[in-house]
């Protein structure tokens, strides 16, 4: 297994408590569907080139 990493995000308090709230009637947490959504967000874009988009990102 990977090294985990620990992310640190800004996000209105009432989005996100709304957003917990959404998780927790869905049987589910909020730190689970965000890297659910990451890991999602990877296999969609994996055929980038990831050092391409991380040089564009850096000329921002």
């Amino acid at each position: 297994m990977d090294k985990l990493k620990q992310v640190n995000f800004r996000c209105e308090a009432s989005v996100w408590d709304a957003f917990v709230k959404i998780c927790a009637s869905r049987d589910t947490t909020a730190s689970r569907e965000v890297r659910r959504f990451v890991r999602e967000a990877v296999r969609h874009h994996k055929q980038m080139d990831i050092e391409e988009v991380a040089r564009r990102e850096a000329r921002k």
